[in-house]
């Protein structure tokens, strides 16, 4: 596999993306790198397997089914994310068994391509560029030196014109459209899309949170043996199961990763073992591991079984078909999804083939963004230039994959409160009947003393945001009370000043017009101490 310096690598990304920006901005065709489709290629199997040949890129399509072995060798081309939510859809050009032709039905011409099934024959994975990634990496890095020996394989020459390619009506603001539509129309699958429910062993924590989307979430074992039942929805069928073994919360003290790993499928409580590994670090890409079945049915229960204390599972992902659609026939899912909205939608007035190879483009561009977005947030300083090329690129993000850690990120490495910094505050506390302002109130004398305790430290403002190691925001005296805070008069300020927000009776006097209390305000004052502290937090 080629690899180059990393250094000059993101280098080369950045300027990439600079003149990616650039085309957005002009409503120009962006670089040829990008656009790079690898010509065809020779592969033979890695082992026997049955290789399915489509009329169309669509898994409900006519098809005809050749069991391949080590004799046969495939020449495939068209390598042009066509499903950018899985697997690839390429063209078979030519098959030979032995060197002798294997004829099939001319108008069958598409397959399904797995890495688990192919290699390559035709060209030496140390030597040659043969992916729009490394051929940007190729073209934009400066060195020569880092070049020596490396070619790139000859280009899809139709395919590369196809994205290469744009109308001259096409401008910035159906880019951001076609963006936007992408992220609210387009379907995506997730766990709950394939799973019914999830149970697990005892000394675990609650494993049923996985089938949401929380990204802070992780699921916790702490037994030698542990494990997760999976109740499959009906009409689902399994290709692959993808593990994440990382703790966004905990990534400085990573948890440990299973000795190993098995699969069970079946009725449930009589699962058979489908497949079992045995892990160290080195079997993981980005803290994940992908099981790929072989046999593509039905199972209605699935088991995970773990060896190994302390291992965290924050994320499940799954690749099959779910009544009898593909999450490859992407599409398909867009074409229909334009069609739909045709009157409402600015892009729905273009031919949908250039559609879908400008999502293949925009796709390819928010994965450079992602690549090198460490680099640039929030840390990032910036020229008029630099800045005009991220306010243009920022249209990415709702369909970049780091948009919800970027957020996470940014909100907190740019606390205004660290530990250490806690203000001291005296509070005089009245009795609700006796206020006569609202300048009287805790929640007024807190903010006006957060405030100048903030202009005594030389900063001019406060956003009220604290760090995540800050349990206690301020530390306060009561005025005549006597009360030493270590942490119980904190927690009374917050309940006077939920109190203050909104009285638990309803005919006390309203002091502060933030809330305005419903007829219904039974629990109310609980769920405003709660959300308080959240947005306080």
């Amino acid at each position: 596999m080629v690899v180059f310096d990393a250094c000059s690598r993101i280098q080369g990304r950045l300027r990439c993306l600079s003149d990616c920006a650039e085309s957005l901005i002009n409503g120009l065709p962006f670089p040829e790198c990008i656009c790079y489709v690898p010509g065809e290629i020779e592969f033979k199997p890695k082992k026997p397997f049955t290789l399915f040949i489509y009329a169309k890129p669509e898994i409900s399509s006519q098809k005809t089914e050749i069991l391949c072995t080590s004799k046969h060798r495939i020449f495939l081309f068209g390598f042009n994310d066509n499903s950018i939510t899985g697997g690839r859809w390429v063209r078979i050009k030519t098959l030979f068994d032995s060197g002798a032709l294997v004829k099939f039905d001319s108008t069958l011409e598409w397959i399904l391509f797995s890495e688990n099934d192919l290699i390559k024959t035709n060209v030496s994975d140390s030597e040659t560029a043969d992916s729009w990634r490394l051929v940007v990496d190729y073209t934009y890095i400066l060195n020569p030196l880092a070049k020596n020996g490396i070619n790139v394989l000859p280009v899809d020459e139709t395919a590369v014109e196809q994205l290469h390619s744009i109308p001259t009506s096409w401008s910035l603001s159906h880019d951001q459209a076609l963006v936007n539509f992408l992220h609210k129309e387009v379907w995506k699958w997730t766990a709950k899309d394939f799973v019914d429910s999830v149970e697990n062993s005892e000394n675990c924590g609650d494993a049923s949170r996985l089938l949401e989307d929380h990204d802070s979430f992780a699921w916790y074992a702490y037994s030698e043996v542990s494990d997760l039942t999976l109740t499959m929805k009906d009409g689902t069928v399994l290709r692959s199961l993808t593990i994440c073994f990382t703790d966004e919360q905990n990534l400085d003290n990573p948890p440990p990763i299973p000795s190993m790993v098995s699969l069970y499928g079946g009725m449930k409580g009589l699962e058979e073992m489908l497949l079992s590994y045995k892990l160290n670090s080195s079997d993981l890409v980005n803290g994940s591991f992908r099981m790929i079945l072989e046999e593509s049915k039905y199972v209605p229960s699935l088991k995970l079984e773990f060896k190994g204390y302390g291992i965290c599972i924050s994320d499940l992902q799954f690749e099959g078909t779910i009544n009898g659609l593909e999450e490859h026939e992407y599409f398909s899912s867009l074409n229909a999804a334009v069609k739909a909205q045709e009157s409402e939608n600015s892009i729905a007035s273009f031919e949908l083939d250039f559609i879908q190879s400008r999502t293949v483009l925009l796709h390819r561009t928010a994965e450079l963004l992602d690549s090198v977005l460490a680099y640039i947030v929030p840390f990032w300083e910036f020229s008029p230039g630099s800045f005009g090329c991220m306010k243009v690129l920022q249209n990415l993000m709702p369909i970049s994959k780091m948009r919800k850690n970027l957020i996470k990120d940014v909100l907190q490495k740019t606390v205004s409160h660290k530990d250490g910094e806690t203000p001291f505050l005296y509070i005089k506390r009245n009795f609700l009947s006796t206020i006569k302002s609202h300048k009287d109130t805790v929640f007024s004398q807190i903010y006006d003393g957060v405030m100048r305790e903030e202009a005594r430290r030389g900063k001019n403002n406060s956003d009220f945001r604290f760090a995540q190691n800050v349990t206690q925001w301020w530390k306060c005296a009561f005025i005549g009370e006597g009360i030493i805070d270590h942490g119980g008069g904190f927690r009374d300020t917050l309940s006077d000043i939920s109190e203050e927000l909104c009285p638990s009776e309803a005919d006390s006097q309203l002091l502060l017009p933030f809330f305005i209390p419903c007829a219904n305000q039974v629990g109310f004052k609980f769920v405003l101490l709660c959300l308080f502290y959240a947005l306080c937090y």
